[in-house]
């Protein structure tokens, strides 16, 4: 009883205070971001959960939408609680964290910061500021690889939760969302046979549903998804609907731009990571990543180019010297193997003979004179861990910029398994 009118009060003045959080000042949000890129890396991130009251959040979230007190407060103790979890398990997942700029949202200052997994797998969180009486907090965060602000997955978690109690609201809503409400059971039907892979089947089920709900951003990747799989026309034409409806939404490419590699139609894939990088504001990851693509399709000095400057910008991306390699490996350019192996081996806590030993790819180069006379030879004494053998500082943000662009309205829950790291492409 003591817990849950903790949980009523604490909506209740979340919803006194809703849109009251001051503008945090870019600089101040810039200094802020940097404490925490180092206590990241440093693995402390109490820096960035201490910041973050999720009953507050959560509460904020669901307020102004109908529905009893009890239940809203049950609902944002359950909810919180799994949100502080997640996002705990999370941040504990990355090995690499680097702040990539400031923002302005809605006036309010925000932090962008990129997260690397050991296999390159990648996702971005902006973090909203605010700044109440215990100094900046955290009034919402956008996950790249979700798609959404939290506020907007756990407004429609609310309402599909109430929708499966029977109840639908007319009112206090918006149109598309009293469909969803009164469309919940073939939802949640759709989501079971995507879960299950079945393909076809979720593109039959999503049939019968209103053209509204049809064109929601969540059921609409889910369609794609299902259609990319099962009826490759149909995604054709789901994709130019996309770019229509969910303009500036990075959600098709994040979902094509691998699939996209594989199938050898790298130029594509190199636009797709192009369009989501400029939906995050900059990141040498992606931009490296982009240029490898480019080059496999075709436009070698280019993604060379592209990936020279992401290492301007970050000289300890492993993912840039991967991509670098890739690249010389695949025209067969051995001498320029040997040279991206020195320069990755002056930046990077690595063995690289023994990563050419082992991986198969650098088969060719190990029996080329080129990486016999490199393997060969001596290694230069270098210190490892991040610092050049010249030493040097930690490379600055690729961006600063007070006009990252606002997510497009009416981002939605994404499909059902896209809830996790966008995983990066390896270059051949």
């Amino acid at each position: 009883m003591v817990l849950a009118w903790m949980v009523t009060a604490s909506l209740a003045q979340a919803t006194r205070t809703l849109g009251q959080g001051a503008s945090l000042p870019a600089d101040e949000a810039l200094r802020l971001g940097q404490e925490w890129e180092a206590k990241l890396q440093r693995g402390d991130y109490a820096a960035v959960t201490g910041r973050l009251d999720w009953i507050r959040v959560t509460g904020r979230a669901l307020s102004g939408l109908p529905g009893t007190p009890q239940a809203k407060a049950a609902f944002v103790q359950s909810l919180a609680t799994n949100a502080a979890a997640a996002h705990d398990r999370r941040l504990r997942s990355f090995s690499s964290f680097r702040l990539l700029g400031v923002a302005r949202t809605n006036d309010v200052g925000g932090v962008v910061l990129r997260m690397l997994l050991p296999d390159g797998g990648v996702d971005v969180i902006r973090y909203r500021l605010e700044r109440d009486r215990s100094g900046a907090t955290v009034g919402d965060l956008f996950v790249l690889s979700t798609g959404e602000w939290f506020s907007e997955s756990a407004r429609r978690a609310y309402i599909l939760a109430e929708a499966r109690k029977g109840t639908v609201w007319s009112s206090g809503v918006k149109p598309v969302e009293t469909e969803l409400m009164r469309t919940v059971g073939v939802l949640d039907r759709a989501l079971g046979l995507a879960q299950k892979g079945l393909a076809k089947e979720v593109l039959d089920v999503c049939q019968g549903l209103p053209a509204v709900v049809q064109a929601d951003r969540s059921v609409f990747l889910m369609r794609l998804s299902a259609a990319q799989v099962a009826d490759p026309g149909q995604f054709q034409a789901l994709s130019g609907d996309w770019s229509r409806l969910h303009a500036g939404d990075p959600g098709l490419d994040l979902l094509t731009f691998e699939r996209l590699a594989r199938d050898g139609k790298h130029a594509q894939s190199a636009e797709a990571l192009r369009r989501i990088e400029a939906f995050v504001g900059g990141d040498p990851h992606l931009h490296a990543l982009a240029g490898a693509e480019l080059a496999l399709g075709g436009r070698p000095d280019d993604g060379r180019r592209m990936i020279e400057e992401s290492l301007a910008v970050e000289p300890n991306l492993a993912t840039g010297y991967d991509a670098a390699i890739g690249i010389e490996l695949h025209f067969k350019r051995h001498a320029e193997v040997a040279k991206w192996l020195d320069r990755a081996a002056d930046h990077l806590a690595t063995d690289p003979k023994e990563i050419v030993r082992t991986q198969p790819q650098y088969e060719a180069f190990r029996s080329s004179p080129e990486g016999i006379r490199w393997m060969d030879a001596e290694p230069e004494a270098k210190v490892v861990g991040g610092v050049g053998k010249r030493g040097g500082k930690p490379p600055p943000a690729i961006r600063s910029d007070p006009d990252l662009p606002e997510p497009p309205p009416g981002f939605g829950k994404p499909a059902a398994g896209t809830n996790k790291a966008v995983k990066g492409t390896r270059p051949r």
